[in-house]
């Protein structure tokens, strides 16, 4: 069976993911009064309809069963529910895995952080990033059906600070899975060494230097040798080579 992790998260960095990563899916839950080892949910998306099963076998985890129905008779075993509540999901990637950033439409509105795990997977080596609020899971008040039957715990909502912010953002860009594997444990990984800003500044102000040089300061390029005369064609064979003088004879001089 698959398990889960719940975070709370500040309400404006749940706000800013909805505008960056938009709203992947829309629902209502409706639940029926359950006894402690089992309980019925009807849940209206906007692709499905399933009625919900959750049993639970003395102090073991619960297994939930979903179950496809019409959509007409979820609406009908909605109206019969003794409590409802509605969700906006968004799906984005956090801590190198994809997460569901779940809205409950409630009186006050509630940001939640939900982490999903295959059967068999360790949940402790998920590595919460540093803009995920305190940790829930084990705290039945915050589960759906607790929320939409006896309303919102008394706890006070996680606020973002700078730190949190740019966690997040390093989310959206892509960018925070690395980093957090640069820096785990509280130890920078060794990189590839950088280049002084200095030196950068250097190599820029050469490049620029030679880009804005005035064209009668630059060397003219050298013709091609077809469009050179006879004697540029001599000359550059012959680079070191000066020609003397011609004296002509003056008349009486010996041969």
């Amino acid at each position: 069976m698959k398990s889960n992790r719940r975070f709370l998260v500040s309400p404006a960095l749940a706000r800013l993911a909805r505008k960056e990563r938009g709203i992947s899916d829309r629902s209502v839950i409706g639940y029926f009064p359950g006894q402690s080892d089992r309980q019925q949910a009807v849940e209206i998306g906007q692709q499905s309809s399933t009625l919900v099963l959750i049993t639970r076998d003395g102090e073991g985890p619960s297994n939930e069963e979903r179950f496809d129905v019409p959509r007409r008779h979820a609406e009908a075993l909605l109206e019969s529910c003794a409590a409802r509540i509605g969700f906006e999901r968004t799906r984005m990637d956090a801590g190198g895995r994809m997460v569901q950033l779940t809205r409950l439409l409630t009186s006050q509105p509630v940001e939640l952080i939900d982490v999903e795990f295959a059967e068999g997977e360790d949940v402790t080596r998920f590595w919460p990033p540093a803009w995920f609020g305190p940790e829930v899971t084990e705290d039945e008040t915050w589960s759906d059906r607790s929320l939409a039957m006896e309303g919102l715990p008394n706890k006070s909502t996680p606020q973002a600070n700078e730190t949190a912010l740019s966690a997040f953002l390093d989310d959206i860009e892509g960018i925070g899975a690395l980093q957090r594997f640069a820096t785990r444990d509280g130890e920078r990984r060794p990189t590839a060494p950088e280049r002084p800003a200095a030196q950068d500044r250097a190599t820029a102000a050469s490049e620029r230097s030679g880009a804005e040089r005035p064209a009668a300061e630059r060397p003219a390029p050298e013709r091609p040798a077809s469009e050179r005369s006879a004697a540029e064609r001599r000359e550059a064979r012959s680079p070191n080579v000066v020609a003397a003088p011609f004296a002509p004879r003056t008349a009486g001089a010996e041969a």
